[in-house]
Order: C-alpha cells, then structure tokens, then sequence
C-alpha cells in the first residue's frame, strides 16, 4: 500500500496520470511537450458548432518512463467541464493517401456509450461537403452512438467494431487499403 501511495505522490508531483490503459503502452499520461505530434484543432468542424477544444489530450507514457509521442490520451470522465468539441490535429503528418497501403493501430474505449466520438479518423484537406463524398475515413467512430463502427465516407463497407461501454480491453486493428 505505502509503494503504491508513494508512485501515486510522485506521479502527481511530476504531472504524470495513471491509466487504465497499461496493456497498449500507456501506463501513465503527461501534457504534451515540443516534440508531440498533436496539436489542438481551431475554429468549428462540420459535425459540431461549437469552438474546438483540445485540454484534456495528454501523451502516452509507458511503463518505462518513454513518452510515447504520436499518442493521444483523452480521459473525457476527469474532465470538469464535459461540453465540446474536442480535436487534436497531426498537421506535420501529411500523407499520400493512394499511396497507403496499410494503416495499423492498438487503441482502447470505456464509457463512452453514451458519446458520439471518432476518437481516430483521417480527414482530406480541404474536407468539402456533404460528408458522405467528403474523403473522411473514420477508423473508429461511435456512430450511430452506442455502437462503434469504421467509416468510409468515400465508399467501402462500414465494419462494427465493438461496444464503444467497454470493449473488453485494448483492440489491435490493421486495415488494408485495395487499390482500384
């Protein structure tokens, strides 16, 4: 007990967050430094008229100590104010998406049956609506909310992934892209 109360008043002092989230790399989050690759989104999206919001991302820590910089951690529970849109931007991470083959990523989901959420999605740039011809690939999205699909705004089959409640632990996911 005293172990785990003394790692719980470091954790604090250093602004380090236990996880549930061990199992995919992620035993502990820190807000994010120079080298981390998201950055808050600005200005409204088409699924939501509110200002964005990015203050409750955090990075990735792993049980060795390693930021893990291309992670993203939201903890939507802790969150005192609850109302947003909330969106991280990878700007950096600029792709050739026909020149994608493969897109592999772990990633876990609790409590959010009640939420609509596309915690990882790719979005053309620029997004041209209406969403069905807009390029969006959710690569996981609770929509209709309660449920957690993938998404293929461009054509291609939606594919259920899970119960976005609890999913029963960390998912693996690889997606392959057939060239027409």
């Amino acid at each position: 007990m005293r172990s785990f109360l003394l790692l719980i008043s470091s954790a604090i002092a250093q602004n380090i967050t236990l996880t549930p989230f061990a199992e995919v790399g992620c035993a502990s989050t820190r807000v994010g430094d120079a080298n981390w690759l998201w950055e808050t989104g600005a200005g409204t999206f088409q699924s939501c008229d509110m200002p964005v919001r990015g203050d409750i991302g955090s990075m990735c820590i792993d049980s060795n100590g390693h930021p893990d910089y291309t992670s993203l951690y939201v903890d939507l529970a802790s969150a005192p104010n609850k109302i947003g849109c909330f969106a991280w931007l990878a700007s950096s991470c600029i792709m050739d998406f026909r020149r994608v083959l493969r897109i592999e990523f772990d990633f876990d989901v609790k409590s959010c049956g009640s939420v609509w959420a596309a915690p990882l999605w790719i979005s053309p740039q620029p997004w041209d609506s209406p969403g069905p011809t807009s390029g969006e690939v959710d690569l996981v999205e609770a929509c209709p909310v309660g449920s957690l699909y993938t998404n293929f705004a461009t054509g291609g089959h939606e594919m259920p992934i899970g119960n976005p409640s609890d999913l029963g632990g960390p998912k693996h996911m690889i997606m392959r892209c057939r060239l027409a």
